[in-house]
């Protein structure tokens, strides 16, 4: 991700910082890293492993970085800090500003509105050098997780980096510091060996640990990827102290050989499935210590001929601008052409993005790091300031327009929402409503229910999906004015229906006590997601649902209503409760016990599956088409196992709400009906959809007394 110095510390004495020289092997490794990031991104099911690449990049850093505040040390007796940062500002923001300028005018001009919001978020995390911990929260929101990939994704790393040439050099000052005043006795290569070894031993341990609880987490979190510089800067410090005498010619092209096939290796066997980082970051990391200790070896046999032909060195030479410019070209290219990348669209983004890279390398970011206009720290320091400043301005702009937007569709809901053939009404036939989608003018456009998807009503009442807490908010009115008791449990798709249920509740002076959890249906069988690679959430959900069952058994609430997603989950017996691999019988169990306690149970069915994708972006792509967005009846309605549970139980006080024909005529499931958008993601409901059912919802709690 970074050229920060093209010059590798030779050894000299105890601390292998002494002459420079430029060494073209490391070129030639930036483009293998390179290399492996852009194929992985075109073509991920063919080089599944491709990600490593950022690691390479990240020893690499670690390794110049470390080598450049030692020879520093040893020239001056000091580091210089502001002079570093502003080094590294000239080198890396003109040309990660020039992207990320490109990318905010192309989101104005071509990005679906439905996605503006994430746009917006991302390039102000990127233009403030947070993105990987904006990306890394994004991972643990429910809310978040299927939100469609932006095209500054990528500066997820490149926010890594710019934290670690933030914070390394001020170690390095505080050791030091520590040697000169505390221990003068010591050398400071040895106590920077020990500081180093220790941050490795700390990073690496956390990055395994985190990995193996929150895996999306840990991907992104600065502090599982610090070994990973800290190993780089061992080898800086170490360089003069490996044996490469002893090693011997063949063993020095050897072990430089073999660094590059560790390398390659991972790119080509790990996978989105690989527990990554944790213990699997090693091989690529072991590999690219091997190749900086001996990729520059004089041996015949060494990779240093093959790392520094001419393409190699050229495209490591502008490596820091590919990375930058493939991934929009790879994000933003289908959004021009209207489907996905064919073989031919992806060769031309890969040659675009070495043209690309070639210019802006050539007229923006050489000329800037070169010139007079950042070579004065303060000027350096107000550049980022003053671009910084201007992301969030141009980010709060669109964020402002889409707040407008949703402002005027909540005017037009008021006016509009009481007329007859204005959502599930349009299904029916006696209505005489013509085609079930409607006239054609959105109730609330799809722009606008997508930003509802981001600022989701009720949101602060459902737990979050690795954790067992139990939260319990109360809508409509104060519990001792109720004439009536209620209680909403269930999944996501139970808080789908909270802002209908609080509206009924203060109409009819009733009070909803909740109870919400990501990802959790209240069942006595154990969901299975096989998206996740650790037991946390099933375990998590286990365990909440065993409290909230013996709450809501306890209660004094005369009706309960539950509902869960049906599409996503397969079913195994619970960890802590046997006998309930069916998940029929682990919903019926529930219901069961819930009615044995005097309580009236009320079912929502399942809502029909989507086609797959975010339906307000789906709309906005395919002009409101049903054959892109809609799906056949016979495919959309899932096996819902609550209903069968219910059928199953067969008794007065466990009832069904059955709202298949208010999605659905006898051959399409839809995507809009009667101008209201169905869903504001992939499966859940739309706000004011959820709201416009309630009439087919509250005769069965009504009937419930």
């Amino acid at each position: 991700m970074t050229q920060a110095l093209s010059q590798a510390p030779a050894p000299r004495s105890q601390t292998g910082a002494g002459a420079s020289h430029f060494r073209l092997d490391i070129q030639g490794l930036r483009t293998i890293a390179v290399g492996a990031v852009v194929l992985f991104h075109l073509w991920p099911l063919r080089l599944a492993g491709g990600f490593v690449g950022v690691d390479v990049f990240f020893v690499i850093s670690g390794f110049l970085i470390t080598g450049h505040l030692l020879r520093e040390v040893n020239q001056t007796g000091s580091i210089r800090l502001g002079r570093f940062w502003s080094r590294r500002i000239a080198r890396l923001l003109p040309d990660s500003f020039l992207v990320l300028l490109v990318v905010a005018v192309a989101t104005f001009v071509i990005v679906p509105k439905d996605q503006w919001t994430d746009y917006f978020s991302q390039i102000r995390a990127s233009a403030l050098y947070f993105e990987n911990w904006q990306l890394a929260w994004d991972s643990v929101d429910y809310m978040a997780m299927d939100s469609q990939p932006t095209a500054v994704q990528h500066y997820w790393s490149l926010s890594v980096e710019e934290q670690f040439y933030a914070v390394w050099p001020l170690l390095i000052v505080l050791a030091l510091f520590v040697v000169k005043r505390f221990a003068p006795m010591y050398k400071a290569h040895t106590v920077l060996l020990i500081l180093l070894s220790a941050v490795v031993a700390a990073s690496l341990w956390y990055s395994i640990v985190a990995t193996n609880r929150q895996q999306s987490w840990a991907y992104f979190a600065s502090f599982t990827r610090v070994w990973e510089f800290a190993a780089g800067g061992i080898v800086a410090l170490t360089a003069s102290l490996v044996g490469r005498q002893a090693l011997g010619s063949l063993g020095t092209a050897l072990a430089g050989w073999m660094g590059v096939a560790l390398i390659i290796w991972s790119a080509f066997v790990y996978s989105g499935a690989t527990m990554f980082p944790g213990y699997a970051a090693l091989v690529p990391v072991a590999g690219t210590m091997l190749v900086l200790y001996f990729g520059n070896s004089t041996s015949a046999w060494s990779p240093k001929a093959f790392l520094s032909l001419r393409p190699m060195v050229w495209i490591g030479g502008i490596s820091y601008a590919v990375y930058l410019w493939h991934w929009p070209l790879v994000v933003m290219v289908p959004f021009v052409t209207g489907h996905q990348l064919t073989t031919f669209a992806k060769i031309a983004i890969g040659i675009a993005t070495l043209v690309l890279a070639q210019i802006s390398t050539k007229f923006v970011e050489d000329p800037m790091r070169r010139g007079r206009l950042l070579g004065i720290p303060s000027r350096a320091f107000a550049f980022a300031i003053v671009g910084a400043i201007i992301f969030v301005g141009i980010t709060g702009i669109g964020s402002w327009q889409l707040a407008r937007e949703k402002e005027v569709a909540e005017l037009a809901v008021s006016e509009r929402i009481a007329q007859p053939c204005i959502g599930p009404s349009a299904l029916d036939p006696t209505n005489g409503c013509g085609d079930p989608m409607g006239t054609g003018e959105y109730l609330v456009t799809p722009e606008a229910v997508a930003t509802q998807n981001e600022d989701v009503p009720f949101k602060e009442c459902q737990v979050g999906i690795r954790t067992s807490d139990v939260i319990e908010c109360v809508l409509g009115v104060d519990p001792s004015e109720a004439t009536r008791h209620l209680m909403l449990v269930g999944d996501s798709h139970a808080t789908q229906w909270a802002p209908g249920l609080s509206e009924a509740a203060h109409e009819h002076v009733w009070t909803v006590d909740t109870f919400m959890k990501s990802s959790c249906p209240l069942t006595l069988s154990r969901r299975v997601l096989n998206s996740e690679q650790t037991s946390e959430a099933g375990d998590s959900c286990e365990a909440w649902s065993t409290e909230v069952l013996e709450r809501v058994k306890q209660s004094d609430a005369d009706t309960v209503v539950l509902t869960s997603y049906q599409s996503a989950y397969e079913w195994a017996e619970r960890t802590d409760v046997s006998g309930y691999g069916d998940p029929v019988d682990g919903f019926a169990a529930v219901f069961a016990q819930i009615a044995d306690t005097g309580k009236d149970v009320v079912v929502i069915k399942a809502v029909p599956r989507t086609a797959g994708g975010p339906v307000p972006g789906c709309l906005l792509s395919n002009s409101r088409t049903l054959e892109s967005c809609g799906l056949l009846r016979k495919d959309a309605l899932p096996e819902d196992y609550m209903a069968a549970a219910v059928e199953k139980l067969d008794r007065p006080d466990v009832r069904i709400v059955d709202l298949d024909d208010q999605f659905c005529d006898h051959t399409w499931c839809y995507p809009v009906v009667g101008d209201v958008v169905v869903y504001r993601d992939y499966s859940h409901l739309a706000p004011d959809y959820a709201k416009l059912l309630m009439p087919w919802v509250l005769p069965a709690l009504e009937g419930a007394q």
